[in-house]
């Protein structure tokens, strides 16, 4: 506060900007204090990221995004994501981390999400088919959200802009800058301006190739029933 009134910056919500963000470089949130016993710190700022995004655009190229997915699409990710070393405990506390996440689709005011899904996602056999079908239909119903927009990327389309992996852009408030992140086998990256442009550039390549909502929204329906 003593910077803000040195440097002029008598705004009041400019002010409030600032002394959000010098918190928040401070902060220890149940992020860090639920689950620093299972997760790094890396990843701990993947969620704390999500509960402060405007928007988040991603491009999922091999599951359902994490915020969409139902407790047993979920299970089924986590188990084999865990592998060997998989236990009820761990597998049981990452459920819990994911579900927990959800919680910013219900915020006020609303998270807006837009996802390009690959069709391949859709029809990914992950667990039994009933499994895929109640997952297909859960996305079909968040599809009725005003806040949720999602694209299928369908199998037609050859070359485009995401075959280098999965990523999602962090659109954030002032005075944060937009983040972009990357996972892989090698680690986790938080990149921000000037890296991340090239991961928005590449979504708006990807939401330009995808069906439209509408269309999207019916070939969901379509590979739902086909799992009956």
């Amino acid at each position: 506060m003593s910077l803000l009134d040195l440097y002029g910056e008598h705004d009041g919500r400019e002010r409030n900007r600032f002394i959000q963000l010098a918190e928040d470089a401070w902060r220890t949130d149940r992020w860090d204090d639920d689950y620093d016993e299972l997760v790094d710190a890396s990843f701990i700022d993947f969620p704390w990221l999500e509960t402060r995004a405007e928007q988040i655009c991603s491009w999922d190229a091999m599951l359902i995004p994490g915020l969409m997915q139902t407790p047993g699409y979920a299970d089924a990710v986590i188990r084999n994501a865990e592998g060997a070393k998989a236990t009820d405990f761990s597998v049981g506390k990452w459920l819990k981390l994911r579900l927990d996440r959800q919680l910013v689709l219900d915020r006020d005011p609303p998270l807006r999400i837009s996802a390009v899904i690959d069709e391949s996602v859709l029809r990914r056999p992950v667990g039994r088919p009933a499994l895929v079908r109640d997952q297909l239909q859960h996305l079909g119903d968040l599809l009725l959200k005003p806040n949720i927009d999602v694209r299928v990327l369908p199998s037609s389309v050859g070359l485009h802009a995401g075959l280098d992996g999965s990523f999602v852009v962090f659109n954030m408030p002032k005075p944060y800058p937009e983040v972009a992140y990357a996972e892989m086998l090698g680690g986790r990256r938080f990149m921000e301006s000037p890296k991340s442009k090239r991961y928005c550039l590449a979504y708006d390549r990807l939401r330009e190739a995808a069906l439209d909502p509408r269309e999207s929204a019916k070939l969901i329906a379509k590979i739902a029933e086909d799992l009956a």
